[in-house]
Formats: C-alpha cells, structure tokens, sequence
C-alpha cells in the first residue's frame, strides 16, 4: 500500500515537474499562452535546477518540523523506525500526507518562475519492490 501511494505521488509530482519535455507540450504554462513547441537542445540550452529533498526520501536533518510535527516520527532516526513504530496504517496516511503537501503545484510554478528547467527528485532504491525482502 505505502508504495503504491509513492508511485501516485511521485506520478503527480513529475507531472507537474515536466515543464518540457521531446514529445509533449509544455504542462505547466497558463491556459492563456500557447504551448512551448521548441524541443529542449543539451547542446544549446542549460541545465538550471533544483533538488525537491525530502519529497521520498524524508530525511529528519533536512526536515525537522515535517518530520517531527507533521509526521509524528520526531524520535525515530529513520522511515524504517518511523513505519515500524507507527504501524503500516498510520505510517501509510502519515506519508501519503507528506506527498501531497510537501512540494505543491505552487511551489513547481515559482520554480519555473525563477527560469528553472530541472528539478532533481531523489528517490530510494525500495521505491522498485522486487529488491525489497517481503519481511521489510
């Protein structure tokens, strides 16, 4: 359950990141202006972006207040503790709440309107269940 709703979550949250891309138009731009039609060229146009820390991987140092207040995890060193002390159900609602909150359609428009093209989404390598034990 808790990786189905980060696949969800991570589905919306690159949908709203994909500001361009080779065969779409551009998904982020105000119904009254025309779509982008220009391809993003490496070899013409820079890279400028920024890191959405915490969006999957919640680390506490970076997120304090959401970790602690929000999440209910304040005394844990870990997701693993977290969930683990939480229980699945709680944890489950805990993070899907985190996903949705944490980087908004807000926050990928003012992204866009300080002339970024990039976000980088860190994720954890457990997002691909088959490398995760069935006891973890």
């Amino acid at each position: 359950m808790m990786l189905n709703n980060k696949f969800a979550a991570l589905s919306s949250l690159l949908a709203m990141a994909s500001a361009r891309s080779i065969n779409s138009k551009a998904l982020i731009i105000p119904a009254e202006r025309p779509a982008v039609s220009r391809r993003w060229d490496p070899g013409f146009d820079k890279v400028r972006g920024v890191n959405l820390g915490s969006q999957f991987i919640v680390e506490q140092w970076m997120a304090h207040d959401e970790w602690t207040y929000n999440m209910g995890c304040g005394q844990f060193e870990d997701e693993w503790q977290c969930v683990q002390s939480l229980g699945q159900e709680a944890a489950d609602t805990a993070f899907a709440k985190h996903w949705q909150s944490w980087i908004t359609q807000d926050d990928i428009t003012k992204i866009k309107s300080y002339g970024l093209n990039t976000v980088r989404i860190p994720v954890g390598y457990w997002i691909k269940e088959d490398l995760v034990k069935d006891d973890e």
